[in-house]
């Protein structure tokens, strides 16, 4: 399944409690976790530079590691535009 960062996470990039409780049960029942980056918004990500694009998968990367295994290097990600 995939995660937008922003719905998951606070501000703080703390996970929110019953959000990080119930991502971990799915991961524990054998689900994979995928990046839908910060938010569902359409057009926005293409508009990036592939520099700029490159920092907000990073970063989103990183707050899903606290999570799910960091050592997994094939995370998929979702582009929104791509429905």
């Amino acid at each position: 399944f995939f995660v937008c960062t922003n719905y998951t996470f606070d501000q703080d990039a703390s996970c929110q409690r019953e959000e990080r409780a119930e991502v971990k049960q799915l991961i524990k029942e054998g689900h994979e976790l995928g990046n839908h980056l910060e938010e569902d918004l359409s057009g926005y990500y293409a508009s990036l530079s592939g520099e700029e694009f490159g920092t907000i998968l990073d970063q989103t990367n990183a707050l899903l590691d606290k999570i799910d295994d960091p050592t997994k290097s094939n995370r998929i990600v979702e582009d929104p535009d791509k429905r």
